[in-house]
């Protein structure tokens, strides 16, 4: 099975990143304060269960570049057992 993530690339040193419904509810925040350009969503809400599949906002708060609003779509496939 293959990882479940989002990845957000080209960001500055610090980026707060939160994570909403189309509906406007909170799912998540990550933070990033590191050299890194990237950062990895695990397509988990804040208490550790998978998100449903679905459109999500995601608001990039970079401190002294500005904001940036973005649209993700996560679609959660399928898992079977190998029954033989």
């Amino acid at each position: 099975m293959g990882e479940r993530i989002i990845r957000f690339t080209g960001l500055p040193k610090e980026v707060t990143i939160r994570i909403y419904t189309l509906a406007g509810v909170f799912v998540r925040r990550i933070d990033k304060s590191d050299l890194s350009q990237y950062v990895d969503w695990d397509l988990k809400n804040e208490n550790g269960s998978l998100v449903a599949s679905g459109v999500y906002i995601a608001h990039l708060d970079m401190p002294g570049i500005g904001t940036k609003i973005l649209k993700l779509a996560v679609v959660i496939g399928k898992e079977f057992l190998n029954r033989e």
